[in-house]
């Protein structure tokens, strides 16, 4: 059953996208970054790194974008974290947002072609060599992942990543690739274009493999897909906590004329009066988690001094007669896409 938005624990996945952010940042051109430092929480180990394809002026080049994290003391619980990009709208190209099929899942409906695209480049790379090197000697430096590839879609490569990691904490047992997948749960969580991609992933590992998907918890995240792909999505029946932040433009893209939806169940937070009115500070995800904790903080070149938060509240519109903006927050309001 679907559990409504907590914003301690959405905070909680959302730290692991943005570990993500700060392990790309410490070198935008390492496609196995170390973790070490960069706010992986604690009691969570990175068994893998992703890595996919940018696309700019017909050429393609691969980044680190996100990470797959186990629980040290429960080997079946982990989190899937993707990445967005720095600026809002970085990713959106009006010429690839056509509408096509979701082929990784007959009868799911059409998709934005830029996702799909890049959905298709996503390469999850096992990190269990560097990982004992780090649990035997925490500040040696990591060592490279030497282990086989995993083949095949993104939600393809998770289960084998996971089913692998399973069959090595039974070296004794013989099991099945479903059976090995049994118990394991993976918290979905995203930002932006990760969102995206996060929001794809899970519509293909439900239809398509036995790893649970306990919750889905996105930020900023823009529509993926038609109606049908949204009533997929929505008829799994997850917990699913897509946040959104009213001054971003993000999450108003691609255009509902163009025949998008927005999956479930939004959270609307409005940082209008609490950040400088940039798309970059409205679009950032310390912003997003602000705005659920007021005691989180915001990026340095975002804050207000307070004689600019009240000019800016002053500007706003009289609750009474504002719209959407109206329902959203200083805290949160919780409804349906």
């Amino acid at each position: 059953m679907s559990q409504p938005l907590n914003p301690k624990d959405a905070i909680f996945y959302g730290s692991f996208v943005q570990a993500a952010y700060a392990m790309f940042l410490a070198d935008d051109t390492n496609l196995r970054p170390d973790p070490a430092g960069r706010g992986v929480p604690d009691g969570w180990d990175v068994v893998a790194w992703i890595t996919m394809k940018d696309f700019f002026l017909f050429r393609s080049f691969e980044k680190f974008y996100g990470i797959l994290a186990e629980k040290r003391d429960s080997p079946s619980s982990y989190v899937l974290a993707i990445r967005g990009t720095e600026e809002a709208i970085e990713w959106f190209d009006d010429a690839n947002a056509f509408l096509v099929p979701f082929d990784h899942v007959q009868g799911a409906g059409f998709v934005h072609k830029g996702f799909m695209t890049i959905y298709d480049t996503i390469k999850v790379t096992p990190r269990e060599p560097a990982l004992a090197v780090e649990r035997a000697a925490p500040n040696a430096p990591a060592a490279a992942a030497a282990l086989a590839q995993p083949t095949g879609s993104f939600a393809d490569q998770i289960a084998q990543v996971v089913s692998r990691r399973s069959a090595a904490k039974r070296p004794t047992q013989a099991l099945a690739h479903d059976v090995s997948l049994a118990g394991a749960e993976v918290v979905v969580a995203g930002h932006s274009l990760g969102a995206a991609l996060a929001t794809l992933y899970v519509v293909e590992n439900t239809k398509k493999h036995v790893i649970a998907n306990p919750l889905v918890c996105t930020f900023a995240s823009p529509r993926v897909g038609d109606q049908t792909f949204v009533d997929t999505f929505n008829g799994f029946g997850l917990t699913s906590w897509r946040i959104e932040n009213v001054p971003d433009w993000a999450p108003d893209l691609p255009p509902d004329v163009w025949g998008y939806r927005h999956v479930d169940a939004v959270t609307l937070v409005d940082s209008s009066a609490a950040v400088q009115p940039t798309l970059a500070c409205s679009h950032a995800i310390t912003t997003y988690f602000h705005m659920l904790d007021p005691a989180q903080p915001v990026r340095p070149d975002c804050a207000l001094t307070a004689e600019e938060a009240q000019r800016l509240r002053d500007q706003l519109p009289d609750p009474a007669t504002a719209d959407q903006e109206g329902n959203a927050i200083s805290g949160v309001h919780t409804g349906d896409a």
